[in-house]
C-alpha cells in the first residue's frame, strides 16, 4: 500500500532551558521572522506552531510580525497547534492546572486567530499522566501528539492509537519517531524519515516526520526544504507531502483502520525529573493553591473590588503558573538561574491572589457585629469541605475559646515559630467550602484536660494508632492494639545515584544505600497537651541532619511526621523507606485529576499526594503534598523520595569531573509534612479529607470590634 508521509516543518522551542526566559524571548521573535520568510519564499510549504505564550510575546512586542502570522493563519499556511499556554510537564501539575491550560490557551486562539485548537500539542514532556485524555477530551481536543517515552522505554502497540483514559474517555494519539526536529542538517532529516517510515502502520497508508531546528527555535532551513521537494518521491510506493497534523489525523479517521487502544499512563522517560529540585515543585504547588483559593473568595465572599480588575489579577496569576508549568523548568531539568526567575514570578502570582484571598476574608470579619470578647472568624478558601485540627496564633494569647453558641472549645498552647512569645494554638474545626465560623476567645488558663496521647520515652499511641521510635525513625507503627503494618524500621537513607539531571538510561534507583540517618540523642517531647503530644528528634549524616518530628492527634488514626533536612551532598537521592509488614496485593497512587494501580517493581513513578498499599486485611496510606515521586519494591518496600542533588542540567554523555564548581541541585534546607494512615483497606473519601488539610485552607482574622477600650 502506497504511504504518504506528511512532513510537519515545525521548530520546537523551549522558552528556558539551558537559558533564562529573556533569550527564550529573543528565540521567539527570530523564529517567527525565519517562519514568516520562508513561507513567502516557498508557496507550497506549512508551517505548524503550538504555545499561546510564542504568539502573546510576539503581539506585545513585534505587532507588524504578529500580523504577518496572521495572515499565513488565515491563508492556512501557518497551522496552529497544542492549543495550550506553553508545553507543560504532563505529570506534575495539577488537574485544575491541566485544565486552565486549554482554557487560557484557546481563549487566546479564539480571540485573536477565530479558530479553536483540537490538537494536544506535548512533544518534549517527560510522559504522560495517564489522566490527560480526560482533560484534553473535556476542552474539546480529538487528537493529540508525543514523543517521549519513545518505543525503548515503552513499548506500544502502534505508534498511531487511541489512549483511554480511567474514566474511559478517549483520545487519538500520535508519538513522532525518532526526532521532534532536526537540528544536525540533512543527515538528521534521513533519519527521521527513515524511522518514521520503518515505524508507519501501512493500513493506513499515513504517518508524520517532524522536520526543522528545534529546542532554542529556527525552524526548517531552506536546504531542508528544498531537499525534501526533491526527494518528494522518496521511494515508489512513498510520497512525501507538505502537511500540517490536522489533514493526518483527518487521513487516519477517513482509513476505516480500527486503531488499538492503549489503557495505561504513557511513562517512563527521565524519571529524575519527578523529584529533582524539589523547592520549584513545591512552589508550584502552593502557587496553585494560592490561585484556586483566590477564585473561591471571589465567588463567595464579599468584596468591593471591581470584579474584571480581580479577574484580569488572577488570570495573569495563572499566566505565571502555567508558563513555569514548561516540562523544563517544573521538572528540574534547567540552568539554576533560570530558577530565580521561575521562583519571582511564582512569588508575585501568590502574592497577587494571596491580596485577593487577605481583602475577602478581612471584608468578612469588619461586618462581625460588635463583640465583648475579641473574634476570631475562620474561613474555608477552598472548594472542599474541611475537618480537622487548625493552627494559629491570636495575638493576646488568650487560651478560652468559645463557638457562636457559647460551648467551649477545646485548645492547646504549642510551640510558636518565635522564640520568646509562645501564642500558637490547635483547635478542632469543621467548615464548609466557602464558609466562615466566629469563636470567641477570652483570657485565662484553659480548662484542665486529660492528655489523649499515652508516651514513655520513645512511644506514643492514642486509642487508634501507636508509635515507636529509636535511634534511626520509628520502629513500629500501625493500628492500636494491632500487629506492626511495617516489618523493620521506617528509615531516611542516603542512595548513590550518578545520574544526570534527568536520570537518563534507568527506570528506577539501584545504587548502594550510601548511609542513613542517625542519632545518639534519645526522642524528647516538644509539644503536649490534651489535643496533640509531639516528639522530636535531631539525626545526622556526614555533613547533612534531619529534624524529625513524630505527633498524633485526639480522636485521629494518623501517625504524622515533620522533616526537616538539611541536606548538603551530592549526586545521591535521598529517600524514606517504609517496609510494609503485610504482602502488598494492591497499589494505587495519586496521579492529578485521579489514581492508578501500579506495579511494585522498583521503578521510580511520579505520585500526586498519595501513595496508597493494600494487602488481605491491612492497608497503609502516606499522604503527603511535599513529596512527588517514589518505587515500591517488590518486597512491598516503600521508598519516598525526598530530593535528589545531581549537578544542574547535567546530560548524559557529559562527565563532571573531580572537583566541578558548578551548581548542584538541592542542597539545603527541605521540609516535608507527611501522614501515615494505617488502616484495615483502603478508603479514598479518608485520603481525600486528608489532601485537603494539608492543603492548608483555613485562613484566620481577628477583630477587636467592641472590645473595652476599643
Amino acid at each position: 500500500m502506497k504511504l504518504t508521509v506528511h512532513i510537519i516543518l515545525n521548530s520546537h522551542l523551549d522558552p528556558v532551558w539551558l537559558w533564562t526566559w529573556p533569550q527564550g524571548v529573543d528565540e521567539v521573535i527570530n523564529t517567527a521572522r525565519t517562519n514568516c520568510d520562508v513561507l513567502d519564499e516557498y508557496p507550497d510549504i506549512v508551517i505548524t506552531r503550538g504555545e499561546a505564550w510564542f504568539y502573546d510575546v510576539i503581539k506585545r512586542l513585534d505587532p507588524a510580525l504578529f500580523a504577518r502570522v496572521k495572515e499565513h493563519v488565515k491563508n492556512g499556511r501557518w497551522h496552529v497547534i497544542g492549543g495550550w499556554w506553553i508545553q507543560p510537564d504532563c505529570n506534575l501539575p495539577s488537574a485544575a492546572s491541566f485544565k486552565r491550560q486549554a482554557a487560557v490557551g484557546k481563549r487566546f486562539f479564539r480571540e485573536e486567530f477565530g479558530i479553536d485548537v483540537t490538537i494536544g500539542y506535548n512533544v518534549d514532556s517527560f510522559g504522560h499522566a495517564a489522566t490527560l485524555p480526560d482533560f484534553f477530551s473535556d476542552a474539546g481536543y480529538d487528537s493529540y501528539v508525543m514523543m517521549r517515552p519513545q518505543q525503548h522505554e515503552k513499548a506500544l502497540p502502534s505508534n498511531i492509537f487511541t489512549w483511554e483514559s480511567p474514566s474511559e474517555k478517549c483520545i487519538t494519539t500520535f508519538r513522532i519517531s525518532n526526532a521532534y526536529c532536526t537540528t544536525g542538517g540533512i543527515p538528521y532529516v534521513e533519519q527521521n524519515l527513515v524511522k518514521t517510515i520503518e515505524d508507519a502502520d501501512r493500513r493506513i497508508g499515513h504517518t508524520m516526520c517532524f522536520i526543522g531546528a528545534g529546542d532554542h527555535g529556527g525552524g526548517p532551513t531552506r536546504k531542508e526544504i528544498d531537499w525534501m521537494i526533491e526527494h518528494r518521491h522518496f521511494a515508489p510506493d512513498i510520497e512525501l507531502i507538505f502537511s500540517h497534523p490536522r489533514a493526518f489525523f483527518d487521513a487516519v479517521s477517513r482509513s476505516g483502520v480500527t486503531l488499538p487502544v492503549v489503557r495505561d499512563e504513557l511513562q517512563m522517560h527521565a524519571v529524575g525529573c519527578y523529584s529533582v529540585v524539589h523547592r520549584i515543585k513545591k512552589e508550584m504547588r502552593a502557587a496553585e493553591d494560592m490561585a484556586l483559593a483566590a477564585e473561591q473568595c471571589m465567588r463567595t465572599m464579599p468584596h468591593d473590588r471591581n470584579s474584571e480588575v480581580a479577574a484580569e489579577t488572577i488570570a495573569s496569576a495563572w499566566r505565571h503558573i502555567l508558563f513555569n508549568q514548561f516540562h523544563d523548568i517544573l521538572a528540574g531539568s534547567s540552568i539554576r538561574t533560570a530558577y530565580d526567575h521561575a521562583f519571582d514570578e511564582l512569588g508575585a502570582a501568590k502574592t497577587a491572589c494571596r491580596g485577593i484571598i487577605i481583602d475577602s476574608v478581612r471584608r468578612k470579619a469588619i461586618a462581625l457585629a460588635p463583640s465583648k470578647e475579641m473574634q476570631l472568624l475562620f474561613a474555608n478558601v477552598r472548594t472542599d469541605d474541611f475537618s480537622g485540627y487548625v493552627e494559629f496564633e491570636p495575638w493576646t494569647g488568650a487560651m478560652n475559646m468559645s463557638d457562636e453558641a457559647g460551648a467551649a472549645v477545646p485548645t492547646q498552647r504549642i510551640k510558636a515559630e518565635a522564640t520568646f512569645k509562645e501564642n500558637r494554638l490547635i483547635a478542632h474545626m469543621s467548615i464548609p467550602s466557602g464558609a466562615a465560623k466566629v469563636f470567641r476567645i477570652s483570657y485565662g488558663d484553659a480548662p484542665a484536660a486529660v492528655a489523649p496521647v499515652v508516651r514513655n520515652d520513645s512511644s506514643l499511641s492514642n486509642g487508634f494508632v501507636s508509635v515507636s521510635l529509636d535511634a534511626g525513625g520509628i520502629s513500629s507503627m500501625g493500628l492500636y492494639g494491632g500487629d506492626s503494618l511495617i516489618r523493620g524500621p521506617i528509615r531516611i537513607a542516603s542512595i548513590d545515584d550518578t545520574s544526570d539531571t534527568w536520570s537518563h538510561g534507568i527506570s528506577g534507583y539501584t545504587g548502594a544505600v550510601s548511609g542513613m540517618f542517625n542519632t545518639e540523642t534519645p526522642w524528647s517531647v516538644w509539644n503536649e497537651g490534651p489535643l496533640r503530644t509531639t516528639m522530636k528528634n535531631a539525626m545526622s549524616l556526614r555533613s547533612s541532619s534531619v529534624l524529625w518530628q513524630v505527633y498524633l492527634q485526639k480522636d485521629e488514626p494518623i501517625i504524622r511526621m515533620r522533616l526537616r533536612v538539611n541536606w548538603n551532598d551530592k549526586q545521591k537521592i535521598v529517600k524514606l523507606l517504609i517496609p510494609t509488614g503485610f504482602a502488598v496485593t494492591e497499589r494505587i497512587d495519586g496521579i492529578p485529576g485521579g489514581r492508578i494501580a501500579r506495579p511494585c517493581n522498583g521503578q521510580e513513578y511520579p505520585v500526586f499526594d498519595f501513595v496508597s498499599l493494600a494487602g488481605a486485611s491491612s492497608a497503609l496510606a502516606v499522604v503527603s503534598r511535599d513529596i512527588f515521586a517514589a518505587d515500591v519494591q517488590p518486597d512491598g518496600m516503600l521508598r519516598l523520595t525526598l530530593l535528589r542533588c545531581p549537578y544542574y542540567a547535567h546530560h548524559d554523555p557529559h562527565k563532571v569531573i573531580e572537583g566541578d564548581i558548578r551548581p548542584i541541585t538541592d542542597q539545603g534546607e527541605h521540609e516535608y509534612e507527611i501522614a501515615l494512615m494505617p488502616m484495615k483497606h483502603p478508603s479514598f473519601d479518608v485520603i481525600a479529607a486528608e489532601i485537603t488539610r494539608q492543603t492548608a485552607p483555613i485562613m484566620m482574622a481577628e477583630s477587636t470590634k467592641g472590645m473595652p477600650g476599643r
